[in-house]
């Protein structure tokens, strides 16, 4: 039979308490234990801090810049950015002037598809899998048979080869 725990009982499980990065380094570097007892910290922690010894942080090295180096960044990214548009204009221009479209023309090579599913799952790291579909003109239908069929089929050409596995 369970025991039933009132409800102002303590939880059975200990939680952990997060410190700052910057009390955790001064510990270490000055190796006193007991130098934010005063705060809440235990002895035991802080030992621990000293044997593990300072751990890296990872911040923003924006936050360090001053107003003339942000600024001169951003200018840098501008520039850049208008670069990459342009020469996505001129290749969206390109594909649209050799009338190619994935969505009337078969791709039988199966690394072909391969690399273009690839393309696909990278570009959604920074664009929704629709957009990136609609700038391929590539139909949704077509990109997730061709998905699911990635694993099941070793033939290059896969739509017509393999047979279907059943779950």
């Amino acid at each position: 039979m369970a025991r039933m725990r009132s409800p102002c009982a303590m939880p059975a499980t200990a939680y952990r308490r997060a410190y700052d990065h910057r009390m955790r380094d001064l510990v270490c570097e000055e190796r006193a234990p007991g130098l934010f007892r005063d705060l809440g910290v235990p002895r035991s922690t802080a030992a621990s801090w000293i044997r593990r010894g300072p751990r890296p942080v990872v911040s923003a090295d924006i936050l360090a810049m001053d107003g003339a180096e942000l600024q001169a960044e951003v200018l840098a990214l501008r520039r850049r950015i208008r670069f990459l548009l342009a020469v996505i204009r001129l290749a969206f221009l390109l594909v649209r002037l050799s009338g190619f479209r994935l969505d009337s023309h078969r791709v039988p090579d199966g690394q072909t598809k391969r690399s273009i599913l690839a393309a696909i799952v990278s570009a959604q790291n920074a664009i929704p899998l629709a957009v990136a579909l609609r700038v391929l003109r590539l139909a949704p239908a077509r990109f997730h048979a061709w998905r699911s069929l990635a694993d099941n089929c070793t033939r290059d050409d896969r739509e017509r080869s393999c047979k279907r596995r059943r779950g």
